[in-house]
């Protein structure tokens, strides 16, 4: 993988192939969901997700409404537990 086809991929290329991001995932060291944001991995344990990380990415897939009242519900909770400070 040269410096080249990297630049072309990330400033150029509309769909790149299936093998290329599987190339760059593993020159980075990461999986291809990871690569695409489509996981969250905090830590690079194995096996099965945590439930949080479970219902983050349920969390991820709701419409923005729903987002937003779900993060202002977390918010709340973690804003009386001293955790998080309001923004």
């Amino acid at each position: 993988m040269t410096l080249a086809a990297l630049v072309y991929y990330e400033r150029q290329a509309k769909n790149p192939s299936a093998d290329f991001v599987s190339k760059v995932a593993k020159l980075f060291n990461v999986s291809v969901d990871e690569l695409l944001g489509h996981a969250i991995t905090p830590n690079r344990k194995s096996g099965p997700p945590s439930r949080l990380q479970q219902l983050t990415v349920q969390l991820a897939e709701l419409p923005r409404t729903k987002q937003k009242v779900v993060v202002e519900m977390l918010e709340g909770f973690l804003q009386k537990t001293g955790k998080v400070s309001g923004s």
